[in-house]
């Protein structure tokens, strides 16, 4: 019989194919040493939060309590190999970082496993130790393979890079998403859907000169472990099915010296919603040793390009991307599917230099597997400095962006941004003076899929800030500043409206060793017609470099607010009040070169 092949069985004959291909590099006459460089650290965050009333509840705390984090990162080398460990992580067991959200307080509610702690986004346990061409990636990595395959999330595992001249190879095996059984706390009302432990495999081959192009294949799975949730919930809200997601794609990209560009990427994707279901799928035939189809599984494809050109005052190029309907990837969980992008960017330089511009302008085409309720929308931005003078300088800059499917039951999320900010700069020969206006125009639709309502959000903010500098005093520095926050939502001609009246000022210390900063906000928040709540924040902090390797970094805010009539009724709330405050330090050591 003969044995199928997977990505792990392909990975591993590419390897032995390298390796045997490798041919000795001379001696160094150089003698070897052993070198060790990097950082290493702790640093703690402790919250507190006081209300009054304590009872009925009206805020609630924002973080846990007491947050440690330990950073280690050093980096061993030893002639062409070298050995980097990057070790960033909490010793907490509680669930802050994952589902279930930060609720480890409540009787019988579960902790972290040891292995859901390793595999927690939160901590980053990862090494990479490398010799000339070979990279064996391990632990916490957070590898990109192209826009279509996969490199938005990250993954506990190991794998293996080999670059042998223009020979490429990559993969890597890790688990994605641990698993966590469903919770419900009787008592408390308290529910929490499961979700299942998901593993990630991920291989690319190619050929590469770096700098000049690149070309190969990509491979992409990942599947859900039925088996990690021992009694998925069946009331609502029910825990996700169990899936399963196969990609290839085939990538390339070039550049040249004269600035020419070009990149083109080709995908196809395989997906089961439910990998529970044992009915066939007639219309997709299994794919073996690669995924196995039924009755809930899909096909669908992909396709980016772009083109353009790079000078030294001017770049101009042109791009596209086509996501079909049922094209999902695990390695990319929240990009929308199902549209068309069309578009031009560039970049130029005008009025001897004095001018830049960076734009692009383009169409989006939404719900493109259904041709009757096709959605059009412009997507555009740009952005526009221009430097009048020594003195004035004007930035100005729109951004159009979103997504929006057909239907009484679609999703709607498209946005439009207009900012203009110009800056005024004098001096005399005691003082320097910066006077900066900043306007921001915003408007914000949103509708949820299966729901007919969209909400409309316009928001208005506008900064006037000063800053002098006494150029006989330059290790001190200071500024004031006033904001004025206004957002309408509707339905409801719901008004929220925000001043904010700061200042801050820092000095160094003891040759530029120690820097001291602080800051003072006082904020009004009016909502509706209720009355105003007001509250003050103060920020301290103070950077300060104890050795030449050796820094300590420490902030302490404390933010006092009082609310208005807005939380009446209970009359008990009329007036209530918070005191929050959150310290943050950390310490932190270099060495090696």
């Amino acid at each position: 019989m003969i044995k199928k092949i997977n990505i792990r069985t392909f990975a591993i004959i590419i390897f032995i194919l390298a390796m045997s291909s490798w041919q000795q590099a001379p001696a160094q006459t150089d003698s070897l040493k052993v070198r060790i460089s990097g950082k290493i650290g702790i640093s703690y965050e402790g919250y507190r939060l006081s209300t009054n009333p304590e009872t009925p509840a009206f805020y609630a705390a924002r973080r846990p309590n007491d947050l440690v984090r330990f950073l280690f990162q050093p980096t061993i080398s030893y002639g062409d190999f070298k050995l980097p460990f990057n070790f960033s992580f909490s010793p907490m067991r509680n669930n802050y970082g994952s589902p279930p959200f930060g609720l480890g307080n409540i009787p019988g509610f579960p902790k972290q496993t040891f292995n859901q702690w390793v595999t927690n986004p939160v901590n980053n346990l990862g090494l990479n130790p490398t010799y000339k061409w070979i990279e064996i990636p391990l632990g916490t990595q957070y590898m990109k393979y192209s826009e279509l395959s996969t490199g938005d999330v990250g993954a506990f595992g190991y794998g293996v890079n080999l670059s042998p001249g223009k020979f490429r190879f990559r993969f890597f095996d890790g688990i994605n998403q641990q698993a966590y059984q469903p919770f419900v706390d009787v008592p408390s009302n308290t529910t929490f859907v499961g979700a299942y432990k998901r593993t990630l495999t991920m291989a690319q081959i190619g050929l590469e000169r770096q700098g000049k192009y690149f070309t190969g294949f990509n491979i992409v799975r990942g599947v859900d472990d039925t088996t990690s949730i021992v009694s998925p919930l069946t009331a609502i809200p029910a825990t996700p099915k169990p899936q399963e997601n196969f990609i290839v794609s085939f990538v390339t990209n070039f550049k040249t010296a004269k600035g020419w560009y070009g990149q083109t990427e080709i995908g196809t994707t395989i997906a089961t919603r439910d990998i529970t279901v044992n009915v066939a799928n007639p219309l997709l035939k299994n794919f073996k040793p690669f995924i196995t189809t039924n009755l809930s599984s899909f096909r669908d494809h992909a396709m980016s390009a772009a083109f353009g050109k790079k000078g030294k005052d001017l770049d101009i190029g042109v791009n596209a991307k086509w996501l079909g309907a049922g094209y999902y990837s695990m390695g990319y969980p929240f990009v929308q599917n199902d549209r068309l992008d069309l578009s031009v960017k560039t970049r130029f330089n005008a009025w001897k230099d004095k001018i830049n511009v960076v734009a692009s302008i383009g169409h989006r085409t939404g719900n493109m597997s259904d041709t009757a309720n096709r959605t059009s929308q412009l997507i555009a931005n740009a952005n526009i400095f221009a430097q009048f003078n020594e003195h004035l300088s004007v930035n100005a800059n729109y951004n159009n962006f979103g997504y929006q499917s057909a239907g009484l039951l679609g999703v709607r999320n498209v946005g439009h941004e207009l900012g203009f900010n110009p800056t005024y700069s004098w001096y005399n020969t005691k003082m320097s003076h910066l006077l900066s206006l900043t306007y921001n125009w915003s408007k914000y639709d949103e509708k949820a899929y299966n729901n007919s309502l969209v909400t409309n959000n316009n928001s208005q903010t506008a900064l006037l800030m000063y800053v002098p500098s006494i150029l006989s005093k330059p290790n001190f520095s200071t500024d004031v500043s006033i904001t004025y926050f206004r957002n309408t939502t509707n339905p409801g001609d719901n008004k929220l409206s925000i001043w904010t009246y700061a200042v801050s000022a820092g000095q160094n210390f003891v040759k530029q060793k120690l820097n001291v900063k602080s800051q003072l906000q006082y904020n009004v928040t009016t909502i509706d017609a209720f009355t105003p709540g007001k509250n003050v924040m103060l920020i301290l902090g103070a950077d300060w470099n104890l050795a030449k390797r050796l820094s300590w970094n420490t902030s302490l805010s404390m933010n006092l607010f009082r609310y208005g009539n807005e939380l009446t009724p209970p009359p008990t709330l009329l007036g209530a009040r918070y005191f929050e405050n959150t310290l943050k330090t950390a310490l932190l050591y270099r060495f090696g070169n």
